[in-house]
């Protein structure tokens, strides 16, 4: 846990995702014939332990979901308690989780905002990324915000009218990705 200013970040111990039903190649089976390891928890490889990121800061709780599975054990719903914002990945490859995990979270959470994360963007990963983009999912939502630049600055004061609001920011990313 990191405490400083007005800011708190902490990390919750949960695993890697590891059910590759939606994804368009089973990974789980390419890490088994390549690798050898099952990473099926409990007893997965040390590499496929993960955590959650929760940052607490302006009157706000957010969440970095990164590649997590969707199903979290323990006290993980717990200790997640009310989220405002909700950084999950989500891209048409399925590849870290199904969009019916992905609704499920959502719903669960009673979301203000969300913002699709770990997706294909030109430029920002390799071309041969398994990854793919995310619009197609993001056109299918209601309340989508379209970021046009690198940032968007949320205030608390402004997201109690809020349900779900999803914040895409494309291919915008905050570095230089000519370079």
């Amino acid at each position: 846990m990191y405490a400083f200013s007005n800011m708190t970040i902490y990390g919750l111990a949960d695993k890697h995702a590891v059910i590759s039903s939606f994804a368009i190649y089973a990974f789980k089976k390419i890490d088994k014939e390549f690798r050898g390891s099952d990473i099926e928890p409990p007893d997965n490889p040390r590499s496929w332990g993960h955590c959650l990121i929760v940052v607490e800061t302006g009157g706000m709780r957010i969440v970095h979901w990164g590649d997590n599975h969707h199903d979290s054990s323990g006290n993980i719903w717990k200790d997640l308690g009310s989220i405002d914002i909700a950084l999950l990945p989500v891209d048409v490859s399925q590849h870290v989780m199904g969009h019916v995990y992905v609704e499920a979270i959502i719903e669960r959470l009673q979301l203000r905002v969300m913002v699709p994360h770990h997706y294909y963007i030109r430029d920002a990963l390799q071309r041969q990324s398994t990854l793919q983009t995310v619009e197609a999912w993001v056109d299918a939502r209601v309340g989508v915000e379209w970021i046009t630049g690198r940032r968007r600055i949320c205030r608390i004061e402004g997201m109690n009218k809020l349900d779900c609001a999803v914040h895409y920011f494309g291919d915008h990313v905050n570095f230089d990705n000519a370079a």
